[in-house]
């Protein structure tokens, strides 16, 4: 089959390394699972876990080769297919920022550091003791304080302690080194704010990724990137919650409030 144009990668919604996985199958009729892994430099049980997965979106399928078993790109007719699907999804959604029903669920995707701050004020309509739930990445939380300006932050912090809106959720260990960074007043900000989480190795979070979950809504952030993932699932945001409150339960809990106080005190 001809080489696939890399513009149709967004509509498979294939990852880099899925982009990278498919590049190399067009350049080779097939290849064993080791080969692939040496030319894409990850581990092959990786590159096995992967392929496994192509294989069932119907985009590769394995091949004999001699006494060996290989990887193929899937006929031709089954990725035009699965191209329609994805050409249908982004046929509704020609602006970046509409709405996508997709049976009970709702999906909107837009991009942008203005779309990120819109979404962080809106989550301020909160009734006081509600709860906002959260995981933090490491670098997400450094590009956003580097992005979005301290007042900003200044502000949102403020109308979180006056409304009493309960931020609970897991960020990485790595997060309290950042506050090393701020300065008294933007320090300050973060002392006092209704809180409940715990800290995890960073190996088990995706740095640059924020995922914020309130009432039925699930946000995904990319700092990086400045997108905005929005699926309106209630099924989808009870399983994040009830994820969350089996690690909040499990893990020892840290109290950010008094290690910013302790800090506050460092600089006086």
């Amino acid at each position: 089959m001809p080489p696939m144009p890399t513009k149709f990668f967004q509509l498979l919604n294939l990852s880099a390394v899925e982009q990278k996985i498919i590049l190399q199958l067009q350049v080779h009729a097939s290849m064993t699972v080791s080969a692939l892994a040496r030319e894409i430099a990850i581990p092959r049980t990786t590159t096995h876990f992967l392929l496994k997965n192509l294989e069932r979106r119907g985009l590769l399928h394995r091949v004999r080769v001699g006494k060996h078993g290989e990887w193929s790109l899937a006929d031709s007719a089954v990725i035009t297919n699965q191209l329609q699907i994805g050409l249908q999804l982004f046929s509704h959604a020609k602006n970046l920022g509409e709405r996508v029903v997709l049976g009970d669920n709702v999906v909107q995707y837009s991009q942008g550091l203005h779309n990120i701050q819109t979404t962080y004020t809106a989550l301020l309509r909160a009734h006081v003791g509600e709860r906002i739930y959260f995981i933090q990445g490491t670098q997400s939380a450094k590009i956003a304080l580097q992005n979005l300006s301290p007042e900003f932050f200044q502000k949102f912090h403020a109308q979180i302690k006056k409304r009493r809106i309960i931020l609970e959720g897991i960020g990485s260990t790595e997060l309290l080194a950042l506050f090393h960074t701020l300065d008294k007043k933007a320090l300050a900000s973060h002392q006092g704010r209704p809180l409940i989480t715990s800290l995890v190795p960073s190996r088990f979070l995706r740095p640059d990724i924020d995922v914020l979950i309130f009432r039925s809504t699930l946000y995904v952030i990319n700092m990086k990137k400045e997108t905005l993932l929005t699926l309106e699932s209630e099924e989808v945001a009870d399983v994040l919650k009830n994820f969350l409150a089996y690690i909040l339960a499990g893990e020892r809990r840290m109290n950010v409030n008094e290690y910013v106080q302790q800090l506050l005190e460092r600089k006086k």
